[in-house]
């Protein structure tokens, strides 16, 4: 056993990370909520988190370059405190809550499973899934990198397909009056969109095991940010042209966009094409936050805040196998 992560992130790798994370919250979970709040307006609200969250991005890049050191959020704060506890006290928080966010995509890709497949109950396929991403995410962060490259290239050709779709099922009329709630709703709605913009962060947690993560990181960042910018507002424009939104709150529906696609393509093909793009959003999801999650605990480990299990490197598959067997059995339990 040792100590050294192997670096083979590209980045390309960097960026699925990156746009994997981001994607999954707002366009399959949070949309209902965001016409509730803001109706057609949501467009603009998750617009404006995203332009934001750039300039949080500028400062994530900064950190990044002065210290490329796996951990992320973490080791951020444990540098610019010097203080045990508080980076102690973050450590704990940064690594509870990427566990415990992977609980909900678990969760949410058993209920997308269930809506394409309806004989698969939720729950087996959220603990089946749970099993697989620590079993791929053990086997090597190649490996992590592939399946996050091919899952979340899916996704992207999945929501372009629905995005251009949409525009030529809009109706204008939908999307009027655009402040039904005032330009208050909107603001309220970009407060918790903002936060499906962070994810970006995950990928700074494996600082180490990135290319030149001094270069690489920075430029993900902000690729990433444009592309997902881009596809939220899409999405979201589309979702109000094609229903009323107050067909799309979560008093009506479940699965606003969803709807949205059974009416569009006239029939449940639709729905299932954008269940299968929920499918890959929360497995794309739940890999990163698996990865982000057993990083941080390795690198509390190293600082001394963990037992030295949680910091030691398998050599065959160059991985910290202790710390993401733990991670897989916190996001078992969120899921549960």
């Amino acid at each position: 056993m040792r100590q050294k992560l192997d670096r083979t992130l590209g980045l390309f790798s960097a960026i699925t990370i990156s746009v994997g994370t981001m994607i999954g919250s707002a366009i399959f979970v949070l949309a209902g909520q965001s016409y509730a709040t803001a109706g057609p307006s949501a467009s603009l609200a998750v617009f404006m988190a995203g332009m934001a969250a750039v300039f949080t991005g500028f400062s994530f890049a900064e950190l990044v370059t002065l210290i490329p050191r796996t951990g992320g959020g973490y080791a951020y704060v444990r540098e610019a405190t010097d203080n045990g506890v508080i980076g102690f006290i973050s450590g704990w928080g940064f690594w509870l809550g990427y566990a415990m966010s992977c609980g909900l995509f678990a969760l949410g890709f058993g209920n997308f499973l269930n809506y394409f497949i309806p004989a698969i109950p939720p729950m087996a396929a959220a603990y089946v899934l749970v099993i697989y991403v620590v079993g791929t995410n053990i086997r090597g962060v190649k490996n992590t990198g592939r399946l996050q490259n091919v899952i979340t290239t899916a996704m992207v050709v999945l929501l372009l397909g629905y995005i251009v779709s949409g525009f030529f099922h809009m109706e204008p009329s939908y999307q009027r009056p655009y402040f039904p709630m005032g330009f208050s709703g909107t603001l309220s709605a970009m407060g918790f969109l903002y936060m499906t913009y962070i994810g970006y962060g995950l990928i700074t947690t494996a600082s180490e095991e990135v290319i030149q993560p001094e270069k690489t990181i920075p430029r993900a960042i902000f690729i990433s940010l444009a592309v997902v910018i881009f596809l939220k507002t899409a999405a979201f424009v589309v979702g109000s042209g094609v229903l009323p939104w107050q067909q799309l709150v979560p008093s009506v529906t479940p699965t606003p966009l969803t709807d949205t696609a059974v009416v569009m393509f006239r029939s449940r093909t639709g729905g299932h094409l954008f269940a299968l793009a929920g499918i890959f959003a929360t497995l794309s999801s739940i890999n990163t936050g698996v990865m982000a999650s057993s990083r941080t605990s390795f690198a509390m480990s190293r600082d001394g805040y963990f037992p030295s299990l949680f910091r030691m490197i398998n050599r065959r598959t160059s991985t910290p196998v202790f710390s993401l067997l733990v991670s897989g059995v916190l996001v078992a339990g969120a899921t549960g």
